[in-house]
């Protein structure tokens, strides 16, 4: 169930009413059956090749057809493991297949960057699949929120969205993306005017 969290102190738990205040952000379910959804919660992390083909050739073809029909048809599948005991940091792996998706530990600097209020210079459309996609988001009217999005439903960001990512403990989160750009054609564009309330951090 997605969960708008604003700064206001106000909690929104249905699409209708997290939509009428996420500005130009949008959100929305896909048809994940749970014997689909069971298969992807015990994949491999970092994800083989096994699994992105598990992924990629059973998301829900209504799904694939709303980024394909706005011209995000540039595919990626993402995988965030959470630390643990033996890996104190988050390990990162992006790519379309195992060979370009080799696990990532970012340095200190590199996670600040990119945990910093931003806009990715491309339209994106994420399908959460396990874990969850958790977006701290800069409103209308200095107003801040943060956003939760589970398994079974999607978020489509666009280049005029400040944002900033807060990633999940326990569980590693997997997201199938898509995008109008190739991968690696775009960046991000910092946003340091931007001063994120503590409470938006989580």
């Amino acid at each position: 169930m997605a969960l708008l969290r604003l700064s206001t102190g106000h909690v929104y738990t249905t699409l209708e009413d997290i939509s009428k205040r996420i500005g130009s952000v949008r959100i929305g379910k896909f048809d994940y059956p749970e014997s689909f959804r069971s298969a992807v919660a015990r994949l491999q992390v970092p994800l083989t090749d096994e699994g992105i083909t598990l992924l990629t050739n059973n998301l829900d073809v209504n799904a694939v057809a709303l980024p394909k029909k706005e011209g995000l048809t540039f595919r990626r599948l993402g995988c965030i493991i959470p630390p643990t005991n033996t890996n104190p940091q988050f390990v990162f792996s992006f790519g379309k297949t195992q060979d370009d998706s080799k696990p990532t530990q970012m340095s200190e600097e590199q996670l600040a960057a990119y945990a910093a209020p931003h806009c990715v210079l491309a339209n994106d459309w994420h399908f959460t699949m396990r874990g969850g996609i958790i977006k701290g988001l800069q409103l209308e009217n200095a107003m801040q929120g943060v956003l939760y999005v589970q398994p079974g439903e999607w978020i489509r960001l666009n280049p005029k969205v400040i944002n900033w990512p807060i990633f999940p403990v326990g569980e590693p989160s997997i997201g199938v993306s898509f995008f109008d750009k190739d991968w690696g054609t775009f960046g991000q564009e910092a946003h340091p005017e931007v001063t994120v309330r503590p409470e938006m951090r989580y």
